[in-house]
């Protein structure tokens, strides 16, 4: 993530409700070694497949750090700014970076101008045609 170390805002962007822990320790590893940096975490605002909801979120000790955490009101798979809520766009607009997991997120997320934007798919889907597209580019 070449831009972290300039960033003052991020947004994450999280996923699976089964990997929420991970974005904890994650996004904790991230504000120790950046505690001056404003992170907030996004989350859907209903069960959509096996989203992540504040329930889970709430669960996984969100509450317990000076991380912020949002629904980002969309009830639909991914990450579509403009059927989110007023509050998710205008975080998604100040971000100076945006992290964004799973392939939902992606896909939703290809092709719309954001600001640098990390996407954690290519960790684990190094294979998908989307990916191969992306790296095709370079």
């Amino acid at each position: 993530m070449p831009t972290l170390p300039k960033a003052r805002r991020i947004l994450y962007i999280c996923d699976n409700a089964g990997e929420i822990v991970f974005d904890r320790f994650f996004v904790e590893t991230i504000a120790r070694h950046r505690p001056d940096l404003a992170i907030t975490c996004t989350v859907q605002q209903t069960p959509i497949i096996n989203d992540a909801v504040m329930a889970d979120a709430l669960y996984a000790g969100f509450d317990d750090d000076a991380t912020v955490v949002v629904s980002s009101g969309s009830v639909y798979p991914g990450t579509i700014p403009e059927e989110s809520s007023e509050t998710f766009r205008e975080l998604y607009d100040g971000a100076d970076m945006i992290i964004a997991k799973g392939e939902g997120n992606f896909e939703t997320l290809l092709g719309k101008p954001v600001h640098p934007a990390t996407n954690t798919q290519y960790t684990h889907c190094n294979n998908h045609p989307s990916i191969r597209h992306m790296r095709n580019r370079t």
